[in-house]
């Protein structure tokens, strides 16, 4: 990770770009006028009309580039954060990783498409509408609206839940490797099989009187899903060997 620049820095916005790139390879110049144009930072200007950015300017662009680059966050999210730093509050949404003094839940890159990780159904979640989702994924409108068509991605009271980022992405993948969105359908109707079947073992539990039973429910659920996975995984690659070796 890049080190953070003093406060008393002036950067261009080219010096402010080479200062990033090595950490953020994909930002452009075009990016860090769209982040202006939003309001999330606000160089001083010369004399002559240039921006000038201050070394505060460019650790408050680091810290918006982490935020999208690592958990996923929309630009909504992270204004919020940034409206409650300035006022000395600690951001709504905690996150884990890159960003300091942060502890939370907000799903990062890795637990997003992981399957080995008993966070699988504890981690946090938070909404966010199509557009958002256009512009975390960088996927078309017109994708992720025939994935909402055909089952893969679900919107409740018109918004997604987190978890659509990775279904999204995954979809994306698959599709270029030949296999349209309605043959991906397949996936959610086993999906949905497996949901079902968890759903039926852990609701005893559920339905205990006691304060902890969601909780303990979350967790049996959270353990039967990952073996569920590790065996779905086996299954699959011994099928593939037997099919094609």
């Amino acid at each position: 990770m890049g080190k953070n620049a003093s406060a008393n820095q002036l950067f261009s916005i080219g010096d402010l770009l080479d200062y990033l790139n090595s950490e953020f390879p994909d930002l452009t110049i075009s990016k860090i006028r769209f982040l202006e144009n939003e309001g999330l930072v606000r160089p001083l200007r010369a004399p002559s009309g240039y921006r000038k950015f201050t070394g505060s300017d460019l650790n408050r662009i680091r810290y918006i580039l982490q935020l999208q680059r690592d958990h996923y966050l929309p630009l909504r999210v992270i204004r919020e954060h940034l409206v409650s730093l300035d006022e000395g509050l600690e951001a709504p949404y905690p996150v884990t990783g890159t960003v300091p003094k942060r502890i939370g839940l907000v799903p990062s890159r890795d637990s997003l498409f992981g399957v080995d990780s008993k966070d699988l159904i504890k981690t946090k979640s938070f909404a966010l509408n199509l557009d958002e989702l256009v512009e975390i994924t960088s996927i078309s409108r017109d994708s992720l609206e025939e994935y909402l068509a055909v089952g893969l991605l679900e919107m409740r009271e018109g918004m997604f839940d987190s978890n659509a980022i990775a279904i999204a992405n995954l979809a994306k993948e698959l599709e270029t490797l030949g296999i349209s969105a309605r043959h991906m359908r397949s996936f959610r109707l086993a999906a949905e099989r497996e949901i079902g079947l968890i759903e039926s073992l852990v609701k005893p539990v559920s339905k205990k009187q006691s304060l902890n039973s969601r909780n303990d429910a979350l967790e049996q659920a959270s353990e039967i899903a990952t073996i569920a996975l590790r065996l779905h995984t086996a299954l699959v690659r011994s099928g593939i060997n037997r099919e094609l070796s």
